[in-house]
């Protein structure tokens, strides 16, 4: 079915996890829509395309005092029912056994869909005050939605935040833009929330989130050293991910199996290492063979001794 009639309907996606999850054996449900399902709430329309993920269409403001001056949508917000909806069923059949997670978009991160890219770059380079503003404006909405997913019975989310990796901008650019707005969040959200920054680097970022955030884990990107950010900070976060899932599509079952095993030898001993992709999804375009041979890879290696 096209992506538009799967998540169309709330039976289909929480169907199609499940089957996915009983094919591949991976350890968590994840009925994410997708993130344009954020846009759409504050009027934007979605572009559900033949190929690929839907994708956020036209910008809806076209200036940051736009936005300052528009009505936050809340967590009841018809256009998300259907995903609580979706959370709700799926928690009925499935929560008891095994866990069930979601993601939402950072403040610092959400602009790129309702400005456009460029613009947003703009407004955080011309006017960071704004900027500013914008992000803690945004963050009491990130939170009531955050929180209703968790009223809805899910055990963890992401905080998917890749305008603040280092390949954007500096570490002191995201202390003035979004440090007080991210620490508001991790403050009052009601639930694990892991920092995700959709596979860019982590490393200069990590002391502050641990230090002044206070977020629970990370999701640590393929270009990363996995084995040091082990030994240097393993004791304080969870870290999840540094498989890469854009050269999965290009992977053999020997190299998805070597894959795996680096990681698990880099990071799992002592506990507190979830291995998975470094983004959050895994493309069309990787075979299944490689993605049950990963499955079969983390039984084969990852046990505890």
């Amino acid at each position: 079915m096209s992506s538009h009639e799967y998540y169309g309907n709330a039976e289909n996606v929480v169907k199609g996890q499940i089957l996915l999850q009983e094919r591949f054996q991976h350890d968590c449900l994840y009925p994410f829509f997708y993130a344009a399902k954020e846009y759409e709430a504050f009027g934007g329309e979605t572009l559900h395309k033949q190929f690929g993920p839907p994708e956020s269409g036209r910008p809806v403001f076209d200036s940051g005092e736009a936005l300052l001056a528009a009505e936050l949508p809340d967590s009841d917000h018809h256009t998300f029912d259907i995903v609580h909806q979706a959370h709700r069923m799926m928690v009925e059949k499935k929560g008891s056994e095994i866990p069930i997670i979601t993601a939402v978009i950072a403040p610092l991160s959400l602009p790129v869909m309702l400005f456009g890219f460029e613009t947003w770059m703009e407004c955080i380079v011309d006017t960071p005050d704004i900027a500013k503003q914008i992000v803690e404006y945004l963050v009491d909405y990130t939170l009531d939605l955050s929180n209703s997913f968790f009223e809805d019975g899910l055990h963890a989310l992401a905080f998917f935040n890749p305008v603040s990796s280092t390949h954007i901008m500096k570490l002191t650019e995201y202390k003035h833009l979004s440090l007080a707005a991210d620490k508001k969040y991790y403050k009052s959200v009601n639930g694990a929330a892991v920092f995700a920054m959709a596979g860019s680097e982590t490393p200069t970022l990590i002391p502050t989130l641990i230090e002044q955030v206070g977020v629970p884990g990370i999701v640590v990107s393929n270009s990363d050293n996995l084995r040091e950010i082990k030994q240097k900070y393993g004791k304080k976060l969870i870290l999840i991910g540094n498989l890469d899932n854009i050269s999965m599509t290009h992977w053999s079952e020997e190299r998805a199996e070597s894959e795996v095993k680096r990681c698990i030898d880099e990071a799992a001993s002592g506990g507190g290492y979830i291995i998975c992709d470094h983004h959050g999804d895994i493309p069309s375009a990787v075979p299944d063979n490689v993605l049950q041979k990963i499955s079969e890879s983390r039984d084969k290696w990852g046990v505890y001794q």
